[in-house]
């Protein structure tokens, strides 16, 4: 099996049950501080493992403006999604419906934005995919507007 298959398996793994613990901390505190706690907790893990995994070499000099920029996105982008996703939860939004509509639209965002913005390519298995994934949501929306 290829590397980052593995990876992307234990990663999906890994958001799975992110979400039944976010789901689980839901309504228990204040959406923000929901998101707060659980952003500052991914970063002290990180940091860990920046610090302490054998592979991970800390190089400041590595650091480019542009990778910087991004990085700040990607972490605004985060922690507004996660104060949206607490409140979805605090709204007793249900894990099994809420969790895929978020996560099927995420990944039809970074399926749109790899062929848009990164030139991937579009075969008939990727547009497949897309569709179902349209579908999916689509039906999970209807499911949730009729409990």
């Amino acid at each position: 099996m290829k590397q980052w298959l593995l990876a992307s398996l234990a990663a999906a793994f890994l958001f799975g049950a992110y979400n039944i613990f976010a789901k689980m901390a839901a309504g228990r505190m204040t959406d923000a501080m929901a998101a707060f706690i659980l952003e500052f907790s991914a970063a002290m893990l990180v940091l860990v493992y920046i610090l302490f995994g054998r592979s991970i070499k800390l190089d400041i000099a590595s650091i480019t403006g542009k990778g910087m920029l991004y990085a700040i996105l990607g972490g605004l982008f985060i922690g507004g999604g996660s104060i949206f996703y607490f409140y979805a939860f605090r709204h007793h939004a249900p894990l099994a419906i809420a969790g895929p509509i978020i996560f099927a639209g995420a990944t039809l965002i970074m399926v749109i934005s790899g062929l848009i913005f990164f030139r991937e390519r579009l075969d008939l298995v990727t547009a497949a995919g897309i569709i179902l994934t349209i579908a999916g949501i689509f039906l999970l929306s209807i499911s949730a507007n009729r409990g």
